[in-house]
């Protein structure tokens, strides 16, 4: 990121996005790539694409997305409107995002299932352990000793 703060600002592109269809998600993110869910956390806690990563578009937003993804990878977004992906975008240009892969909005509209949790074909979910199948140990107690 030095090299790119001593070259100074290019003219940031904001034309839209490609739009994205759920099946082309679902391919970015088994490749790795940053898929960012814009909408507030109740909405995407209610119903989300497995895999992508819930960031509410808000004061912050580009602050945590610069934070927690690792600067070059390729992101695309998932929001309610062309508005709010367009408002993200501009948000993400001001900390040297710029290239945005894709966008979708309204996927269920666009063929993704709806339901609690929206899985895309050809996805699993990770399998967490229940209370019953983890060992667990007997507590003893901690001995301390001050010399």
């Amino acid at each position: 990121m030095g090299a790119l703060n001593r070259g100074g600002p290019t003219a940031p592109d904001l034309s839209p996005p490609a739009p994205l269809q759920a099946h082309q998600l679902r391919t970015r993110i088994d490749a790795g790539e940053w898929v960012v869910d814009l909408r507030d956390r109740t909405a995407y806690a209610a119903s989300h694409v497995h895999g992508s990563v819930g960031i509410a578009l808000g004061n912050q937003f580009s602050t945590y997305v610069g934070w927690l993804m690792p600067w070059g990878t390729p992101l695309s977004l998932i929001g309610d409107s062309a508005d709010q992906v367009a408002d993200a975008q501009r948000m993400l240009v001001r900390i040297g995002v710029d290239e945005l892969q894709g966008a979708a909005t309204d996927l269920r509209r666009n063929g993704a299932p709806a339901g609690r949790h929206r899985r895309i074909r050809g996805t699993r979910s990770p399998s967490y352990p229940t209370t019953s199948s983890l060992r667990t140990r007997p507590r003893t107690a901690m001995r301390c000793s001050l010399m």
